[in-house]
């Protein structure tokens, strides 16, 4: 009998024993939090969004991104300008969504009824001044430390030229930069003067054809495709449109880019933009003041064409000198 109490006594002691550790680790337990799962969770409705919370430091915040964002990595891509995917997007459970368009926009209309607790907050990005109020904006909903100002300057200028410059999107279906633009600010903030805003259109971003490209009257002319791959389809692009330039301006300068990221608007935008310029300025400064750098050439990108008829007479390739001891003619007996 007393064995057998002292055998329920063990049981109890051991039951009660393993019931209390798994209470305590009940208590004590904690999920290991993601780092992409910080809070608040964000969702980026546009690549550019999201690669200025990725430069301000939040990328923890990020649960879901844009279709088309190429720095994107782990984080789902959910959405992007004109749809959304709802199951998509309710999976990962934003409570905020940083957009680029109205919060009113009928696209927005499933979000506010199965999310209501999600925030959409519009952050515009447009003007070159937008960025000042996307950091603001931004580090104030994540609780990040707002960077100092921007005032890099671009270090060499073309303002005493002011050049019509023109930036397009191509080649087939071309749409140029008008005003306001953050490409058209970038233009001014590099010393020239944006000649798509004289190209009419409804949007700030404009459809163009060639008849007014042409009466834009560009002196650089700067294409962005991703079809340029390779150096064969960028100088193909450069003589294609230097010989459809060739009565009106002779030395217009066409210069192609292809880095698909070059068109994002982001912190560093400016940088990107006078890295990409800078062998363009050099060339234009080089056919217009030739005498003060006689033994230079232009910097160009490998694969750029460089018209030789379009550089000064000082530096084309001169006429063959005539031999130091030159035969001497005798008179034939007819000349005597």
């Amino acid at each position: 009998m007393s064995t057998h109490r002292t055998t329920h006594t063990i049981l109890a002691l051991l039951l009660m024993g393993f019931l209390g550790f798994v209470v305590v680790m009940t208590i004590n337990y904690t999920p290991e939090t993601s780092p992409q799962t910080a809070s608040p969770r964000v969702l980026a409705q546009t690549p550019a969004l999201a690669e200025i919370i990725r430069q301000l430091g939040g990328a923890k915040h990020l649960v879901g991104t844009s279709t088309y964002d190429r720095n994107a990595g782990d984080v789902p891509k959910v959405c992007d300008s004109q749809r959304i995917q709802l199951e998509a997007v309710l999976n990962v459970e934003p409570e905020i969504l940083f957009t680029q368009t109205d919060p009113a926009a009928r696209i927005f209309k499933p979000i506010r009824q199965k999310l209501p607790q999600c925030k959409i907050i519009q952050i515009p990005l447009e003007k070159l001044a937008d960025l000042d109020n996307a950091k603001t904006v931004i580090c104030r909903e994540l609780g990040l430390t707002l960077p100092k100002p921007n005032t890099a300057k671009f270090p060499k200028s073309l303002k005493e030229y002011k050049p019509r410059i023109l930036f397009c999107t191509g080649p087939q279906q071309i749409t140029v930069a008008g005003d306001p633009t953050y490409i058209g600010d970038l233009i001014r903030k590099l010393g020239g003067v944006n000649a798509g805003a004289d190209i009419p259109g409804p949007n700030n971003w404009r459809p163009a054809k060639f008849e007014s490209i042409l009466n834009a009257k560009p002196e650089i002319l700067v294409i962005h495709s991703e079809s340029f791959r390779d150096a064969a389809s960028r100088t193909t692009a450069q003589e294609t449109w230097t010989h459809r330039f060739r009565d009106i301006n002779p030395e217009l300068i066409v210069h192609t880019v292809s880095d698909p990221n070059w068109l994002l608007m982001t912190l560093s935008v400016d940088r990107t933009f006078y890295r990409e310029m800078r062998p363009v300025i050099q060339e234009f400064l080089y056919l217009k003041e030739p005498r003060t750098r006689p033994n230079t050439q232009p910097t160009r990108l490998p694969g750029d064409y460089i018209d030789p008829n379009k550089l000064p007479k000082s530096v084309q390739a001169p006429a063959p000198a005539a031999p130091k001891f030159a035969p001497t003619l005798m008179p034939t007996s007819r000349g005597r």
